[in-house]
């Protein structure tokens, strides 16, 4: 039996080796993914220079609260910095993950550039705030097809709170597409984020 055993080690005992640290590194990430709390809602914030969203994500979790039953409220923002460069690797794959976020239907608010939200290829794809929010909150705010899209992040006090650089960010949400509908919690999602950028530009 001895003898066995340690022919089958001797040739078996790569295999045997690999199968173990496979096993353990599946084993590590199934326990890291149901340990990992998963957002509440999620904020897509493309800018050119440096911001720290941190703070916002930490006073907006408060106002969105627990949608997913998870017991914490958590709300994340991907960040997408471009740093205006011409032909900069970094602003072409960044760019490349605005209409995947689109498709996916991943983000509920979006803090951009005013340029995104008055463009032909994004402008259609945002919810109209004349019905949201009062007349001052969208002064200078982002137009498209005659709806206003996004209100300029200086018209946010939240978001200065929070130390956020609002030059030229303005904010956003998306309309109610397919993908967003099918997305867990999809209604409890909207009308936080609906309430959320209604705290954001309150005095």
């Amino acid at each position: 039996m001895k003898e066995k055993f340690e022919n089958f080690w001797y040739y078996n005992k790569r295999i045997v080796l690999f199968a173990l640290f496979f096993a353990f590194v599946i084993i590590t990430s199934t326990v890291q993914c149901v340990r990992t709390p998963k957002s509440d809602l999620s904020v897509l914030c493309v800018y050119t220079g440096y911001n720290d969203f941190s703070a916002f994500e930490s006073k907006a979790a408060e106002t969105v609260g627990d949608i997913n039953g998870d017991g914490k409220a958590i709300v994340t923002c991907e960040n997408l910095y471009l740093t205006g460069e011409p032909g900069s690797p970094n602003d072409t794959i960044a760019m490349q993950k605005i209409p995947i976020s689109f498709a996916a239907g991943e983000n509920r608010l979006y803090i951009m550039d005013k340029e995104f939200f008055e463009s032909e290829t994004y402008g259609d794809g945002f919810e109209d705030l004349k019905t949201l929010l009062p007349a001052e909150a969208l002064e200078d705010g982002a137009v498209y097809d005659g709806k206003t899209v996004a209100v300029p992040a200086e018209n946010c006090p939240y978001l200065k709170d929070t130390g956020i650089k609002c030059d030229n960010l303005f904010v956003g949400i998306p309309c109610e597409t397919e993908a967003l509908k099918k997305q867990k919690n999809a209604e409890a999602s909207s009308e936080a984020s609906k309430r959320l950028i209604c705290e954001l530009v309150k005095p």
